[in-house]
């Protein structure tokens, strides 16, 4: 079975650039969730549902993403850009005790990695390719912070993406998995 690389962090820090870097490295794809079916009900789910029914589409539309990349892959690495990880720890942020649910037999990964950044740079990346709904909802109310504490929570390995070239955290990366 695939070695599972899962990219998290708060929009704007650069783990789709990153994870696109040590997929060109490692020779494999990424995988970005939720599944691309979910994509036309995804800015109505954002805008009008309630924050348990959101949660619970992105948690189905990333365990889809899973379970189709798991059973296609041919290839020695899955890369995902945000795994369960994401949903739980942006949903916790805005008040929802939640956990997975134990019949959701989403793979453990086997690096998973927050890839983080300073905030005036993220913000500035933000800006650059124009703020949507959630960037929205993330900047409210403190979210951002309780975010974070959420995803240190899981003890992911921290990546620093502040410099000016992201091939830098890309590195540290493949330094990572290629010594474990």
């Amino acid at each position: 079975m695939a070695k599972i690389i899962v990219f998290e962090g708060l929009n704007g820090s650069g783990k789709t650039t990153v994870g696109t870097l040590v997929c060109e490295i490692l020779g494999c794809s990424m995988v970005k969730t939720p599944s691309p079916i979910f994509g036309e009900s995804r800015a109505k789910i954002d805008e009008k549902a309630d924050l348990m029914a959101r949660f619970l589409f992105y948690l189905a539309g990333t365990y889809q993403a899973v379970v189709d990349a798991v059973v296609a892959s041919q290839e020695l690495f899955i890369v995902f850009d945000r795994y369960y990880y994401s949903t739980v720890c942006s949903h916790r942020a805005h008040g929802l005790k939640v956990e997975i649910p134990s019949f959701l037999d989403f793979p453990k990964p086997d690096y998973s990695f927050l890839v983080t950044c300073q905030q005036e740079k993220r913000l500035a990346r933000l800006t650059l390719r124009g703020l949507n709904i959630n960037d929205l909802k993330e900047r409210s109310d403190g979210i951002e912070k309780k975010t974070m504490e959420e995803f240190r929570s899981f003890n992911l390995t921290e990546i620093d993406n502040s410099s000016d070239s992201p091939m830098i955290a890309a590195r540290e990366i493949i330094s990572i998995v290629n010594t474990q």
